[in-house]
């Protein structure tokens, strides 16, 4: 199943880019207006700002983008960045219920983007495809939280600490 759209590299740091504006309401550094755009203020801490603000972040979404679709019908060749992947939205906290939320505006920023070329087809290839890639990451990271809980001591989520002491 081949769902990527021929376009420039350029184009889908533009759609990655207006996805995080669209996604975090990030408009003083966006360079497209997305409409819809909502606060999500869950997956703010999510997304290093740093990264945001530099571009890192979009380049590196737009590359992670494009080797999924350019390889979707052949995992294993993407099994290390989403077991990667998954560690680290583990390491976050990230739930399955925050796919939905991404995946909406990722779908969003796809058809403005794209624009004409957005056809109805296109667009349930790439629902598709993300609800596809929402589920293989789902299911690995839950795989991780119950190891992570099956330890000694181990947990999932975020626990409540207590400060015992300051240096």
């Amino acid at each position: 199943m081949l769902i990527i759209h021929r376009m420039h590299k350029w184009r889908w740091y533009v759609l990655t880019t207006g996805f995080l504006c669209s996604l975090l309401r990030l408009h003083n550094w966006a360079p497209i207006s997305i409409t819809g755009c909502s606060k999500n203020p869950e997956l703010r801490n999510v997304f290093n700002s740093v990264n945001q603000h530099s571009g890192a972040q979009p380049t590196a979404l737009a590359m992670a983008v494009l080797a999924y679709a350019e390889h979707i019908d052949s995992r294993q060749v993407l099994s290390h960045a989403l077991n990667r992947t998954a560690n680290k939205h583990v390491s976050l906290d990230i739930r399955p219920e925050q796919y939905d939320i991404v995946g909406k505006h990722l779908l969003a920023s796809i058809g403005e983007v794209l624009g004409e070329a957005a056809t109805p087809g296109l667009i349930d290839a790439w629902l598709v495809a993300y609800q596809q890639l929402a589920a293989i990451m789902s299911g690995a990271q839950a795989d991780l939280y119950s190891k992570s809980v099956a330890k000694k001591g181990g947990w999932s989520g975020w626990p409540p600490f207590v400060v015992k002491q300051k240096m």
